[in-house]
């Protein structure tokens, strides 16, 4: 089979580029059996399979994986394909880096792993795909951003099902970070008031104090927080 040469438009833009962007699967497929160059810099920066995840096509995920994709590969965030994935909530496609052997420890810029990322953005299934997997210790990292667990984020998000997932499989409810701020400081301080409510439910201490002194109480009067306010001088 002829592979297709890797021309470029006037834009820079390859036919496999222009395809994924208006996201004809049909025509990547079509591109890709005909030998479009996948593993070139298709635009911005960016691979096939990164264009193919933030367009959550699994599907394509699969495809490209099977021709050699790389699943280390850093986009210039330093994001992962599969903290791309698990932050855009493709299940499947986490599924399958997974069972590919996809690091979720990789971090991007920011110190943010693919756990993180799912956290952060409340998707509760691919939060469980990772502890599921054996992954208990990831609830319990504090070696992220700030030094902060994954519960901390959780918290401050406003997460309440994927924190209650986090306590269920270990996560420390009292660590702090660098700030001296525990998972408890984080949901006052941006009035989570679920998450807050939870945290109260599992015993976290809510006399708790950062690094300037200032407990949960402290943090959710200074921000507004009626609702957490009331919850914490109950």
């Amino acid at each position: 089979m002829i592979r297709l040469a890797p021309t470029r438009d006037c834009h820079g833009s390859t036919p496999l580029n222009s395809a994924l962007h208006h996201r004809p699967d049909k025509m990547v497929q079509l591109l890709l059996d005909r030998g479009a160059h996948w593993d070139i810099d298709v635009d911005l920066g960016m691979t096939a399979i990164e264009w193919t995840v933030q367009s959550s096509s699994e599907r394509l995920v699969q495809s490209l994986l099977e021709r050699g994709a790389s699943i280390v590969q850093k986009n210039c965030f330093g994001d992962t394909v599969l903290a791309e994935a698990a932050r855009e909530g493709l299940e499947s496609a986490v599924q399958i880096l997974l069972d590919r052997g996809a690091d979720w420890k990789l971090q991007n810029q920011d110190g943010e792993t693919a756990l993180e990322q799912a956290v952060k953005y409340g998707h509760d299934s691919i939060v469980q795909q990772f502890l599921d997997r054996g992954t208990d210790q990831a609830s319990k990292d504090e070696t992220m951003w700030l030094n902060r667990n994954p519960l901390a984020y959780a918290a401050q998000s406003g997460w309440a099902s994927v924190a209650e997932l986090l306590l269920a499989h270990g996560a420390l409810m009292e660590s702090t970070d660098t700030a001296g701020m525990t998972p408890l400081l984080w949901a006052a301080r941006w009035g989570s008031t679920r998450v807050v409510k939870l945290l109260l439910e599992k015993g976290a201490n809510s006399e708790a104090e950062d690094r300037n002194g200032m407990n949960a109480l402290a943090w959710a009067v200074e921000q507004g927080h009626d609702e957490v306010v009331q919850l914490l001088s109950c």
